[in-house]
Formats: C-alpha cells, structure tokens, sequence
C-alpha cells in the first residue's frame, strides 16, 4: 500500500529485536520499536525514549517527586486494579476507564516510568488494595483457595501489568488521522488513546480473536498462577471492551465465525443489545488474501504413499495432539499402515508442548508415521502430500489452508475461525476436502480417509455424473485391505488432485493479495476521509 504514509509505533518481544536490520518500506515515514522485555530495568528510556535528549529525561526525572505518585498516580493504580476485577462493564463506567488510560499517557510524558513504577509507595499500594479486594471477595465465599495470591502472585502480576502497559509511554503523533492496530489487545490502548486526544479514526483489524485465543492459551498453562491468570484476564477484558467500545471499524480477516464473536465482545457478553448492534455496524470484513503466484501443483513430487501434510507450529492452540489421536486411529486401531503425517513448523514456540507431543508420539508408537519436520518453506513441502490437515482450535482466516489449496491439495480442516470459509463455497454449499469439529480426533480421522477415499459425494464434485456412492462405513466394513486399495487406485489418486485443483480455482478468484491490499486502502481512505470532514464540519460550525 504505497499510497499511505505510515507511522509505525511497533511491540516486539525484547530488545534483542530492534538490533537485527528489517528493510522499510519508502513510505514509511518513521518506526519506533517498543520492546516489552528488555534489559533496561523496564524502563522505556533506552528503546522507547531513544530519540529523546538527556535534558527531557532528566525532567521527568525531576518532576517525578512523592507527592506527584501519592495525590495522581496512586488513584490510577487503584482505579486499573478495580477495572481489572471488573466484570460487568457499563456505559457509565465506559468513560471513567478511558480517561484512566489517558490520564495515565499524559502522566508518563511529564513524568518518569521507572520511578513511578519501582516506587515504595507503588509497591504497597499495589499489594495492599490486592489483598483487600481479596479478603472481601474471601468474606463473600467468591474466591477459591487456589487463586487466593501470595505476596510474590501479587509482585509478579504487577510486573506482568507493567510490561503489557509499556506502549503507554510512547509518544503518539499528534497529527494522525488514522490509528491502525494490529488487534483488540492490551497494546491497542495507545489506539483509545489517540483517538480521544488528536480525534483520530480507530481500526481495529483482527487477524483472529485474541480475547479467544489468550483465554485458550492461559487453559493449557501449568507454570502461571490462577491469581495472575485472572489478572492477566482481566487486564485483557478492560481494555478490548474499551476498544471494541471506542473503535470506529473493525474489520475481521473472516466474514465467518470470528465476526460473532466481536459481536459478543462489543456488547453481548455485558447484556448491552445497543452496544452489540453498535459494534455490528462498525464491522468490515476484508478476507485474507495471499501471494497466489508463489505456489503452484507439482504432483510428480507427491509421496508414493498416503501423506497428510501440516503447517503448524507445535503449540496448544493448533492442537497438534488431536492430529496425532487421529493418526493412532487409522494407524493402530484401522490397521492403516501406509499413512503418515508430516507436521512442518517451529519446535521452539512452545517448548513443554513439543516435549509433551514427542512423548505422546512416541507412547502410541508412531515414530514411523507421525514426523515433526520442523521449519519448512511452505512451496516445498505442500507438493508431497495427498491431503492437507489443519486440527486448530481456534484461527483467523488460516492462510495455510489456501496455500495448501494453491498446491493443489483437499483440506480436512476443524470448523475454527474462517477456516469453512477458505475450503468452502458457501453459496452452493461445496466443501473441497472435508470440515469436522475441534478436538474430535475419530471424525478428523475418518474425514482424512474419505478424501484419500474419495468418498462419501466427493466424487461427484469433481465429476457431476459420476454413479459411484461408497461410503468410508463401507470400506471400513471390508476392512484395511480395502481402504487401502481404494486409496492407491490410480482413478482415486487423479480425482483427488482434482478435487485440489478446484479448491486451488477457488482460492485464486477469491483470496488474491492484490483484492486485499485493495480494500484495506480503501478502508484507510474512508477514516482519513472521514477525520477530514469530521474537522471541516467542526471549524465551519464553529
């Protein structure tokens, strides 16, 4: 999108980061990098504040005395912990918990973070409205003894809250008329923020559901305490209601699944029917687009044996485990011992979870036939399989599934975010592969063998007159000596690359790179375009 300016104001993981050299784009005007674990004694002076003199440094220092944290900072502390219990949001407390978030932005560009934050009267404040909102929640019979907190629960979810709060201190410029945000989380404040102080347009654009995800990431977490998980929740809660609240669009990556769930989180979940209908109105959905000329079919590199693909890194949310309970099944319990999955991404994402997934590999004896493959290029690795297999629990719009689909392979995927949308022709109700429900390993195995089968009408999609009506009930009643035969039948083998080449048609028409840029620039023209007016109309009246 060369025609917009951007200023980029960037989260990345530590500091290490912004030392490695990325190629920015001309039109680019700036770009300031705001590392949430540094080595800075987390403090924003060295990264955030790079650009800034000694002096400025030096009089926040100075204008950071005790009687500024104790009459101004401390109500702010108090007031984010009582947003961060809060579970019934209302249009009255909207405002409130906005101008918190403000005030705090116009406290740390006067005032210094470090001090602020490491301060003793901080620190005791933090700790002692904690535990007094925990003995009352005790003395209601509200809190289980297992999310009851000890001192350290408490200092490490201050430190957790400050580190997600660091993008506060960035200096937002004051002549921007669009803030764009990568999705609805904590760092989307800064968002909030500048639409309320420079009256800019807020886009929200969700690549998938973070509120969703972070919930299902904190289910699968053994090493963080229940009382800092609900904190880090709450936290979250506070701030995507705010932005849900304050956006001026939204726009999904899926028309599909994903569009409900902002729907809920807009206003629904607090039972505020206006609120949610706001929220609706404000949604755009602009679909995933992909690079469709980077891949292409290459069937002579297709394995000589059944081979289910898959592009996931070995984390929980991809539910990697449900892909391998499905492969026990048509390895051990059907006997099927010609199939093999070949999972391609990164072993470092989750670390416990790839141990956890090599035992489970190991323990059901698939050593053979289930391979984590770690890191591949995508354009390599698609072309050898039959099948493509996503098992996620929760998604955006899943590009793999498209590019899977370029290649010219069906799609057995788990009915998640917009995934139904990228395999599917929702109009007339064709699926290229087949869709099955989260965490159901049996019926995302038996889904596998009736695209490798080509069973079950799916014959017919590729060939409306064909007369054959198997069904993988029948084959199964024969026995593996059958499924087998079907799937090595060379008839089987071609109309299952053409079931692909249609999905491949499919992805082609409607998921194009250039289709997307496109209306992600029409959609930052029209909240230019409507900030310009805003301000046309506010000066002529005035």
């Amino acid at each position: 999108m060369d025609r917009i300016r951007w200023t980029a104001i960037v989260e990345v993981g530590g500091a290490e980061l912004i030392q490695r050299d990325y190629q920015i784009e001309r039109n680019i005007t700036s770009i300031r990098y705001l590392p949430l674990w540094d080595n800075d004694f987390s403090s924003p002076n060295e990264n955030v504040y790079r650009d800034h003199d000694y002096l400025s440094l030096r009089r926040k220092t100075q204008a950071t005395r005790d009687n500024v944290i104790q009459s101004i900072f401390l109500p702010m502390v108090k007031l984010l912990i009582q947003g961060m219990v809060e579970t019934k949001f209302t249009e009255d407390n909207l405002d409130r918990y906005e101008k918190l978030f403000i005030d705090f932005y116009l406290y740390f560009q006067k005032c210094d973070w470090s001090i602020s934050c490491n301060h003793k009267k901080t620190q005791n404040c933090w700790l002692k409205t904690w535990l007094e909102y925990c003995e009352k929640e005790l003395g209601k019979g509200n809190a289980l003894s297992v999310e009851m907190p000890t001192v350290s629960d408490i200092d490490m979810l201050f430190s957790l809250t400050t580190r997600l709060l660091l993008p506060i201190t960035a200096e937002i410029p004051k002549k921007i008329s669009v803030f764009h945000a990568s999705h609805h989380g904590v760092q989307a404040i800064i968002g909030v923020v500048a639409k309320a102080l420079y009256k800019s347009r807020l886009i929200i654009w969700d690549h998938g559901i973070l509120w969703r995800e972070r919930l299902f990431g904190l289910c699968y977490s053994d090493t963080m305490p229940r009382f800092i998980q609900n904190g880090f929740v709450g936290l979250t809660r506070l701030i995507t209601w705010l932005v849900f609240s304050k956006a001026d669009y939204v726009t999904p990556c899926t028309s599909i699944q994903n569009v409900t769930w902002e729907e809920w989180l807009g206003g629904k979940k607090y039972h505020n029917q206006r609120k949610m209908i706001e929220t609706r109105e404000k949604i755009y959905p602009i679909v995933n687009g992909m690079n469709v000329a980077k891949f292409n079919p290459q069937p002579e590199r297709e394995n000589p044996n059944p081979m289910a693909i898959m592009l996931s890194h070995i984390s929980s949310v991809k539910d990697i485990h449900n892909a391998i309970y499905a492969a026990n099944i048509i390895v051990n319990k059907m006997n099927i011992r010609s199939y093999t999955l070949h999972i391609y991404g990164s072993l470092q994402k989750d670390p416990n979870y790839t141990t956890e997934t090599l035992n489970l590999i190991s323990s059901l004896n698939l050593t053979e036939h289930v391979i984590l493959k770690g890191l591949g290029n995508p354009s390599n690795v698609l072309p050898t399989g039959w099948v493509f297999v996503n098992s996620s629990i929760t998604e955006g719009l899943p590009l793999a599934i498209g590019e899977a689909g370029l290649c010219g392979l069906p799609v057995v995927c788990t009915d998640v975010g917009g995934s139904r949308e990228v395999v599917s022709d929702l109009k007339n109700n064709i699926v290229y592969g087949n869709i099955v429900p989260p965490q159901k390993p049996n019926q995302l195995a038996q889904a596998q063998l009736r695209v490798l089968c080509m069973t079950d009408g799916l014959k017919q999609i590729v060939n409306k007159k064909s007369k054959d009506t198997t069904t993988l009930e029948e084959l199964i009643k024969k026995g593996p000596e059958a499924i087998e035969a079907r799937m090595m039948n060379e008839e089987t083998k071609e109309q299952r690359r053409e079931l692909g080449l249609l999905l491949r048609k499919r992805t082609i028409e409607k998921f194009s790179i250039t289709r997307y840029w496109r209306q992600h620039e029409q959609l930052l023209w029209l909240g230019h375009l409507s900030n310009k007016r805003e301000k046309y109309m506010n000066n002529f009246s005035s």
